[in-house]
Order: structure tokens, then sequence, then C-alpha cells
């Protein structure tokens, strides 16, 4: 189809997702043909690859706002949005306009040349294309199902990070933390350094560092952060390449946990730029990220809501965790009532068990994507859990989410949680805190 003949950002994504007759298909050779036509290589001069299981956009952001505190030109392309394609892609950290996109996807479409690409990839191209075009400094890459099938990685980073690795995707990564470990690998390059967010590291990992030559950091191990004894404030220590030991101490814990702040530094500190202490307190004291225990209030209740894309169980153990500290600071906090719609592929026993002792009452519906899990299904599992569990069930989302505002009372907290699309549905209805 000519892209002459398509106008709307709406018209665009629905016909990009019409495309290819799979949602998800791993594999390089397609996107790098149509990549070539476009004349695609690098898109920035530097270029940050994020992998991982959980923790991607948190290193992205990071990375991103201490950049652009260095005055430096950014672009950044993230998956999977909450409200608004748009999010995805940003330069110097504001997301693009519809008429931006709809120039880049016509762009893509016109170098297709007959080459199908998922709605995935035709996107990746398309925020490639944006940004090469931005003339950005730095390119903040977040690798989306995978590591080394995955379209992003047809571009080669100057830095690599691998944010943590959990049981995810199955039936595209394997079902081994070696086996998802050994894919997420896929974005090492030879001679390129590499951080890991984690502690220990899968053997996997190791291997292909070891086999690249690439010089991989490990948290815990050649950086670290500390929590102070009050956990008010934070320090780091890490390494560089260039200058060598680096400390910085009484950080500001933000929206960005500590974890992924510090992944987010070593990775910066492999890049040619001089971080400053400043320009880290400046970053981290701004830092808002959506849909990460995000704090708001209900619109019409005032009710308090966390909302949070959790969606594995490795994720909703980090949650449980950020809610019981976060609870233990509260005074007069009564009941968790969570409301979640979940995709069906995901291991709703191990996101309960994750949960189990944070969430009192269980409000569960479904969205309108066809991947997600059926509310009786979602019901049956969670039964299958725990038979005493309290559970309301709801056709729609919005209907469980108000149901779950309206019943609550005053120090009740509502935790919408379970998904990207669960969030993106809920989050117009609630007010930033401030």
């Amino acid at each position: 189809m000519s892209s002459k003949r398509l106008s709307g950002l709406h018209v665009w994504l629905d016909y990009i997702a019409s495309l290819h007759p799979t949602e998800i298909e791993l594999g390089l050779d397609r996107v790098s043909r149509v990549a070539a036509n476009l004349s695609l290589s690098k898109p920035a001069p530097l270029v940050v690859s994020v992998a991982g299981s959980n923790g991607k956009g948190s290193c992205v952001a990071c990375i991103e706002a201490i950049l652009q505190q260095l005055g430096l030109r950014t672009a950044s392309y993230t998956s999977p949005h909450i409200q608004h394609y748009n999010e995805r892609i940003k330069l110097s950290g504001v997301a693009v306009t519809d008429q931006q996109l709809c120039e880049a996807f016509a762009a893509v479409e016109d170098s297709r040349a007959g080459i199908t690409l998922s709605y995935f990839e035709f996107g990746t191209l398309a925020a490639f294309w944006l940004i090469q075009k931005s003339a950005a400094d730095v390119a903040v890459l977040e690798v989306g199902l995978g590591g080394r099938l995955d379209a992003v990685n047809i571009v080669d980073p100057d830095v690599s990070v691998i944010s943590s690795i959990a049981i995810e995707h199955t039936a595209w990564l394997g079902d081994s933390l070696e086996e998802i470990g050994r894919e997420k690998a896929g974005i090492l390059r030879h001679s390129v350094p590499a951080i890991y967010g984690e502690e220990n590291p899968p053997a996997s990992i190791l291997k292909v560092a070891g086999s690249l030559d690439a010089r991989l950091y490990v948290q815990g191990k050649d950086f670290r952060y500390v929590l102070d004894s009050a956990a008010s404030t934070w320090s780091w220590q890490g390494f560089s390449s260039v200058s060598g030991k680096i400390e910085f101490s009484n950080l500001p814990l933000s929206d960005i946990d500590p974890v992924n702040a510090s992944t987010a530094l070593q990775a910066l500190a492999q890049l040619p730029v001089e971080v400053s202490r400043e320009s880290v307190v400046r970053a981290l004291s701004a830092a808002r990220l959506a849909g990460r225990f995000e704090r708001c209030r209900d619109r019409n209740t005032a009710i308090e809501v966390i909302l949070d894309v959790a969606h594995n169980p490795a994720a909703a153990a980090f949650l449980a965790r950020k809610l019981q500290c976060y609870r233990s600071g509260r005074k007069g906090f009564s009941r968790i009532t969570a409301v979640i719609a979940m995709i069906a592929d995901k291991d709703i026993n191990g996101f309960y068990q994750a949960l189990e002792s944070c969430v009192d009452l269980w409000y569960i519906a479904q969205v309108s994507e066809p991947r997600c899990m059926p509310v009786e299904e979602l019901a049956k599992r969670l039964r299958n859990c725990d038979q005493a569990l309290s559970i309301r069930k709801f056709n729609e989302l919005s209907s469980a989410y108000r149901a779950a505002c309206e019943q609550a009372d005053a120090g009740d907290l509502i935790l919408v949680t379970g998904s990207f699309y669960t969030v993106g549905t809920i989050r117009n209805l609630t007010s930033a805190t401030g």
C-alpha cells in the first residue's frame, strides 16, 4: 500500500498491526533488510542497549535523565507503552508527536519492498529513523522481548546492559534462567563493556561475555549501592575503565529504585562522558516513571492508588517488598485491595505467591486485549492457590477499579497491577499526588 493513502496515527497503527500473520516473530533478517533500504545503521554516535526481564524501563529512564542533566541530546526507545504509542520514542525526554510518527511509518512503508514486518519490527525501524533524524548524541534503546533475535539488536551498542533475568516468555526464550540468559546475552558485542544489574549472573551470560572478550561488570561485585541506616539516602560505588573507582554519596531516593539506578550509573561510567554527583542528584530528584510504583489518587473518591506494571513473579516480589516498606512507614494504613488483569501466558501462581502476604482483597477482571486471560480462568487459577481467597470478579477492568475504590475505607490502598494494559486502562481515572 502506498504510504500516501494513509493518514492519522491510529490508521497507521491499525495498518502495521495487520501486516504480519503473528504478533511476535523473532529474527533479524527481514528487519535488517528494510533497515538497509532506509540507510539505517547506528542511530546515534553513542548507543546503550538495555535488555532484561525487569527493570529495563527504569534503567533507560535513569540513563536518559542523567545524560540530559549533562547537557547531551538524548533519544530513547522503550516498549510497550502505557497509554499512548508516542511514549515509546522520546527525543530529549519528550515523546514524539503523531505527525513525527506518521512520517516515520511512511518512510518504513516506502522502504519495505514487499518484506513483511511484525508490529514491533515496524515500530522499531520507525524509532531508529526518527532518532537518526534527530541528531541525538546518545540513544538509549530498550530491547523488547528477548535479546539475540530482537529487532533492536540490529544496532551495535557502545555499552550493553542486562538489568535482570527471570522466567518469562518461555515459548520464545526457553524455560530456564540459563536459556533465557543466553538469549538476553545476544546483545553483547566483542570487546564492548557489559553491565549485569543483579548479583550472581547465570553461567550462560558469563560464558557469552567471556567468548566475546566483553568486560562484564556485575552488581554487588564490580559496582554496588548501599542504603544508609535510615533508608533516606543511598551511596554508590562503581568503576570506570578510564578514571577508575567512582563514588557518589547521599543520593536521593526516587521513583527509580537504587538497584536500577546503580546499574544505570555503571553503564554511564563506560561512556566517554563525565558524570558528576550533582547531575545524578538533579536527575534522581526529578525522576518520575509512569506505572512503576506510581503513587496517585482516585479522581472520584480520593482513595490512594498505586499503579505498577509488574506482570511476572520476580517483578511481583519486588513490588511486594516496596509495598511492605511503604506500609510500615504509614500510620493508619489498613487494607490493600489488588485490582488485576493479566495476560494469558503469565505465571499466575508465582505472581500470587509473591503478593499474597501484602494483598487483602482481589478484584479481578480482564481488558480488551486478545492475549488477556479471561476473568473466569484467572479466578480459577487464584482459587487453586488458595480456596479461601477473597475474590470479586468483573467483566470490565474499569468496573473492578470503581468498585474497589467505592468500597474502600479511609486508609485503604488500591493496587492496580498485572500488566501494562491494566495500568494503561486505569491511569486516566487517577490524579497524580504531586
